[in-house]
């Protein structure tokens, strides 16, 4: 069975239960990197919840948005699978892009939130 939604969500991830059983389609998770954080939704889990598939979301400012104070934005999810890509659950418990290293902190997703931003200081 294919398990689909059209609706992104976030959800609070429970630390007491295994993430790979907390992971689902439409779920938000950040990719966050030198102080910088993109957002990204689950569009496939595969290996009961061990891979998932995630593309990138587009983001648009809001309303009080100020690069410095207040970055505000809302978020539209691409379903297109085409460009979505593999991160695999490691021993760390951190997903981590499917081929990298388990310790690299640059190619690791929060999971259960989508957040954008951008580190004003660099």
């Amino acid at each position: 069975m294919v398990e689909t939604t059209t609706k992104p969500f976030n959800k609070e991830i429970n630390e007491n239960i295994p993430i790979n059983e907390q992971v689902e389609i439409g779920l938000g998770c950040t990719y966050g990197g030198n102080g910088d954080s993109y957002p990204f939704t689950i569009v496939r889990v595969e290996n009961n919840g061990k891979t998932i598939w995630v593309t990138k979301d587009d983001h648009h400012t809001a309303e009080g948005y100020d690069y410095y104070t207040n970055q505000v934005y809302t978020y539209e999810t691409n379903w297109d699978e085409s460009n979505a890509e593999c991160y695999t659950l490691r021993k760390n418990g951190r997903y981590v892009k499917k081929g990298c290293p388990m310790g690299s902190s640059w190619l690791t997703l929060s999971v259960g939130y989508r957040r954008y931003s951008r580190n004003p200081h660099f």
